[in-house]
């Protein structure tokens, strides 16, 4: 599965799915993703994955490189916690000067 919610110009839009997941007889699933900030695409994807396997739900776990805590969503795994109020900028992010 693929989601995107960021323009190529770093502007938020509408959360959509650009690639449908091949589920199947899943028993677990795992979510990844570069950063978790108020938490929307997890819960999007949480929900999703709910409906679509909802007489069959798999264990789901979701992982992160970053979280920022917040109300909304707790996940499973992150590699690091950053501040509320921190911007995080990534390697892939930056543009070659």
């Amino acid at each position: 599965m693929i989601t995107k919610s960021y323009t190529d110009s770093n502007e938020q839009t509408a959360l959509h799915i650009t690639q449908e997941p091949v589920l199947g007889e899943c028993k677990h699933i795992l979510v990844v993703d570069d950063i978790v900030d108020s938490g929307v695409t997890f819960k999007y994807i949480h929900k999703y994955l709910s409906e679509k396997c909802a007489a069959n739900l798999p264990q789901i776990t979701f992982a992160s490189l970053v979280y920022k805590p917040n109300k909304e969503f707790n996940i499973d795994v992150f590699g690091t916690v950053a501040d509320n109020t921190d911007w995080v900028v990534f390697p892939w992010e930056c543009q070659k000067i």
